[in-house]
């Protein structure tokens, strides 16, 4: 994943966190921030208006 956010890498460990998704860390890139993740079959589902909650959130 490239990622535009400074702040991405804390962002997308906790966001695979809460989906069941696995956070691998960042990959090397000299131009870009660029992050690796293992994604799950059967994640947890986030709201489309707010990708930080599930939807069992609201």
């Amino acid at each position: 994943m490239i990622a535009r956010d400074p702040a991405g890498s804390l962002d997308l460990h906790a966001w695979c966190h809460t989906t069941g998704h696995s956070y691998l860390g960042p990959v090397p890139d000299p131009d870009r921030a660029v992050y690796a993740l293992r994604l799950t079959a059967a994640p947890v589902r986030t709201r489309a208006d707010a990708p930080w909650n599930t939807d069992q959130a609201h």
